[in-house]
Parts: structure tokens; C-alpha cells; sequence
């Protein structure tokens, strides 16, 4: 799987690099039981606005599976605290994902039951 970490307005130093990619590669073991996925793009991003909570991150993160790209986003005033709640929700949809792909397999399974049982040969 590739790994791409892109970053815009920011230049994050090594030790907050690894960090995030510590927290990807615990993505990436429910990520490798949903399908085989193409890429792993991170964005990060220091906002171009004036806030009055200060400066404020935006953590991006896109995962390209064959036929489905997933996205979770977060904004948080601080970068690792952004990466880790994009993290979170990137969880919360693969793992919907999986269930909804159990759930149609399932369901294929029952039709095909239902109809040998209704024709016998």
C-alpha cells in the first residue's frame, strides 16, 4: 500500500511525522481486512484564515479502495490532536464499510439459498 503524507501551508518537523505515521499503521491492519486498497493519501494543512481560536490544523485522510474512496477530515488547534480525530472517524468508515459488505454478501447468500430451495432440479 502506498503511503503519501502532503503537507500545505506547514512544514512539519520528523518527530510529528512519525507520530502520524505511527497512527496510520494502525489504520492500516483494518484497512488490509476490507479489500486490498491502492493508496493512503494524508493532508495536512495549516488554515489560511484568521480564526480567534488561533491557528488551527486540518488533518485529511483519503483511502482509495478498488471501487470506494474513503474520506475523514478534522480541524483542531493542534495538529496531532487533528490527525488522531481523522484517524478516529477513518475507523468509524472502514469498519461501516466492512459490515455493509458482509451484510450484501449475506444477502446474496440468502437469495441463492432461497432459490435452489424453490427450484430442485
Amino acid at each position: 500500500m502506498l503511503k503519501i503524507i502532503a503537507e500545505k501551508n506547514i512544514l512539519t518537523p520528523d518527530a510529528v511525522k512519525e507520530k502520524i505515521m505511527l497512527k496510520l499503521n494502525a489504520l492500516e491492519r483494518l484497512v488490509s481486512s476490507v479489500g486490498e486498497p491502492n493508496e493512503m493519501r494524508v493532508q495536512l494543512e495549516k488554515m489560511n484564515y484568521f480564526e480567534p481560536k488561533g491557528n488551527v490544523f486540518r488533518c485529511e485522510i483519503n483511502v482509495r479502495i478498488p471501487g470506494k474512496l474513503l474520506r475523514a477530515e478534522s480541524k483542531k488547534t493542534d495538529i496531532i490532536a487533528a490527525a488522531a480525530d481523522a484517524k478516529n472517524t477513518m475507523e468509524r468508515l472502514l469498519k461501516q464499510y466492512k459490515e455493509k459488505q458482509f451484510q450484501n454478501a449475506k444477502s446474496d447468500m440468502r437469495a441463492i439459498k432461497k432459490e435452489i430451495k424453490n427450484n430442485p432440479l
